[in-house]
């Protein structure tokens, strides 16, 4: 009885494991130390020197960084135009094809009813050859802005490799 209270609550556990443990660790976080002061000594500084040498500082941000943004929006900005045109016109068509269905739904519907006057089925009979004609020419222009855009896509691209 006396002996094993001489070693203490902690005779047969895995007390040794439990230091071995903590050994290893103290060890691993004396490397990791040791490795992250080596970065902010040796490497740290030299990425340091090398931004002062070839980045140049303005009032707000790098000359560089400045100059690379202002070439991207110069660039980007007709591309951005002709994409915005091509959105119009795409909506636009979308519109008038919408606008057509209706009509020759409402039309067919007119049709169908003989309590619709004939004068009534007529003026839709002449909404749905305007919104036909619409739908070719927003059709057309839609086409025209799509072609734009791809015809100037190598320009662009040439322009963004800058």
């Amino acid at each position: 009885m006396m002996f094993s209270s001489f070693l203490g609550p902690e005779y047969g556990t895995t007390q040794s494991a439990w230091k071995s443990v903590l050994t290893e660790a103290d060890k691993l976080c004396e490397l990791h130390t040791e490795v992250a002061e080596r970065l902010m000594t040796q490497v740290y500084l030299q990425v340091k020197q090398w931004n002062k040498e070839n980045y140049h500082r303005t009032m707000m941000n790098f000359r560089e960084c400045k100059d690379k943004e202002d070439n991207f929006r110069r660039a980007q900005k007709p591309w951005m135009k002709r994409y915005n045109k091509l959105m119009v016109a795409k909506k636009e068509y979308h519109s008038a094809c919408k606008q057509e269905r209706s009509t020759a739904n409402q039309e067919n519907n007119a049709k169908g009813d003989p309590s619709v006057p004939v004068d009534q089925v007529k003026k839709l009979g002449e909404k749905l050859t305007k919104c036909k004609a619409e739908v070719e020419a927003s059709r057309d222009k839609y086409k025209a802005a799509l072609h734009d855009l791809n015809s100037y896509n190598p320009k662009y691209i040439e322009e963004m490799t800058f």
